[in-house]
């Protein structure tokens, strides 16, 4: 199965529901902009928690290309620090494991496909042993799919 998140160039919509440490609910939106340089993927992503204070979340993860399933990336956060993690591609998946440099924190996201411009995100942190925070976002691809090959995914 071909992927076109991360893999391909262009803009995602997010939206969706992020979820704190007492599991309140927030209604979230964002984008995330994919751009690939010879050496290096950048994923530039933002997430905006509404009903927080009007939180936004910027991060701007640094990814080295596939060369098989998986691979590597990095990113820092102002409140993590330095972040590293690894993708791997399972059939319709994209499965990301990351941990911040000082090991405190970890987490998860899976990125499912559901159409070659859609999926579903699911994530979480944890600090320690204790849930920082879980998320459930649908990406949505925000560019001009009529540039892709793979008709046969279309819903």
């Amino acid at each position: 199965m071909r992927h076109t998140y991360l893999f391909k160039e262009g803009s995602w919509e997010a939206k969706g529901t992020y979820y704190d440490q007492l599991n309140r609910e927030y209604p979230v939106n964002g984008e995330s902009t994919i751009t690939h340089e010879e050496k290096l993927w950048i994923n530039q992503s933002s997430i905006r928690l509404l009903g927080i204070d009007s939180s936004e979340l910027v991060n701007r993860y640094q990814v080295v290309p596939f060369s098989g399933d998986v691979t590597e990336w990095s990113s820092f956060d102002p409140s993590m620090g330095l972040l590293y993690g690894r993708y791997i591609v399972v059939r319709d998946t994209i499965i990301s494991n990351f941990r911040s440099e000082d090991g405190v924190y970890s987490g998860t996201e899976c990125m499912i496909k559901l159409y070659e411009h859609k999926y579903q995100v699911r994530g979480f942190i944890f600090k320690g042993n204790s849930k920082v925070s879980s998320w459930s976002l649908t990406l949505t691809a925000k560019f001009d799919r009529g540039n892709w090959n793979d008709e046969s995914e279309r819903p």
